[in-house]
C-alpha cells in the first residue's frame, strides 16, 4: 500500500500528486502556437484564433477567452487550412484570469502534427500557425 504524506511516497523520492492522477499516455510538448478554431457547422471562412498551451499526438490544451461546451466537435487549423485537425472538447476550466483552459482530443488529422518554424534568436517565441 502506498501512502502520501506532504506530496511524498513513504520510503521513496518526492513526487507530484498531480502526476499520480495524470492518466495520459502521450508525451505533452509545452509550446505556444496560435491556431484557428471552428465549429464544424460554421462556415470555413470563420476562424477564432486561440493559443495552445501544450500538444501531444492525441490531444492539445488551449487557452481561449470563449468557452467551448464539452462534447463539441471543433476543427483546429492553420490560417490557410493546410493543416486540419478534427477534435472534440473533453474539458474546460475557467482560469483566475477569466480565460478558459480547454482540453481537446484529436479525432482525425491530415498531418502528423504541426511543425513550427524555430526562431533561433528567440526559441521561446510564439509560433503562429493561424
Amino acid at each position: 500500500m502506498v501512502s502520501l504524506v506532504n506530496d511524498t511516497v513513504q520510503n521513496s523520492s518526492i513526487i507530484s500528486v498531480s502526476n499520480i492522477f495524470d492518466r495520459r499516455q502521450d508525451k505533452r510538448v509545452q509550446i505556444a502556437l496560435i491556431v484557428c478554431l471552428r465549429k464544424l457547422f460554421n462556415s470555413q471562412m470563420y476562424k477564432k484564433a486561440v493559443e495552445t498551451i501544450n500538444i501531444s499526438a492525441n490531444g492539445l490544451l488551449i487557452v481561449s477567452d470563449v468557452n467551448l461546451e464539452q462534447g463539441a466537435e471543433i476543427e483546429v487549423s492553420n490560417f490557410n487550412r493546410e493543416v486540419i485537425v478534427k477534435t472534440v472538447v473533453r474539458h474546460s476550466t475557467k482560469d483566475t484570469d477569466g480565460k478558459y483552459r480547454i482540453g481537446l482530443e484529436i479525432l482525425s488529422k491530415n498531418t502528423s502534427w504541426f511543425v513550427p518554424e524555430l526562431n533561433f534568436n528567440n526559441p521561446l517565441a510564439t509560433t503562429h500557425i493561424c
